[in-house]
């Protein structure tokens, strides 16, 4: 994910100049993230069948968090080389949304590859922390990210169809409401009358 980032970075909403000095920056980035896959897999699948130790299984995670952290840090810098290098107002506003959604997006990794100890003590209360904390961060850095590249290229179009956009979102937003008020006095009523 931290090379496709990096290569997003790189491109958006503007190609940025030092790309033009480090071309095969992105294509390095993703065959040192296939290697430490390949890497992690040979580690992983016999630690499942009870071959390898826990113990060094975390250790080839914690490099993997390492380079997952090390690669979502270079796209964050990224993105700020790019807010503070190009002076359009629009280009700006869309890489504020982008900064945003990058914060949200590299804090799990950071801290399970800062403060692995930390993670873990909490994961061990609450087991599901991590995973859930993580996919969070990770649906509202990609929601950031695609309302920024849309709201980039939704400017060039004509006034009708971003007015249908809006109402085409205002109306699932109803009906998705509606259901999901639906759902909840069903709950209610299924729970109060005991027939189930």
């Amino acid at each position: 994910m931290g090379p496709v980032l990096i290569h997003f970075h790189l491109m958006f909403p503007q190609t940025a100049k030092i790309y033009a000095r480090f071309r095969n920056l992105p294509l390095f980035l993703y065959l040192a993230g296939i290697i430490i896959f390949i890497y992690c897999m040979i580690y992983y699948i016999p630690m499942v069948y009870g071959r390898y130790g826990i113990f060094e299984f975390f250790s080839v995670r914690r490099g993997v968090l390492s380079w997952l952290s090390l690669t979502y840090l270079l796209a964050l810098v990224i993105v700020f080389y790019q807010f503070f290098s190009i002076k359009d107002t629009l280009s700006r506003n869309q890489l504020r949304l982008v900064i945003i959604g990058s914060f949200f997006g590299i804090y799990t990794a950071v801290m399970l590859a800062v403060a692995p100890g930390f993670m873990m003590h909490i994961s061990a209360g609450y087991p599901y922390f991590g995973p859930v904390v993580q996919g969070i961060g990770g649906l509202i850095m990609i929601a950031f990210i695609l309302i920024a590249v849309f709201r980039y290229r939704i400017w060039d179009i004509s006034i009708i169809i971003r007015k249908a956009l809006q109402y085409f979102a205002a109306s699932l937003f109803i009906i998705l409401t509606y259901l999901l008020l639906i759902y909840l006095v069903n709950i209610l009523i299924s729970k109060e009358s005991d027939l189930f």
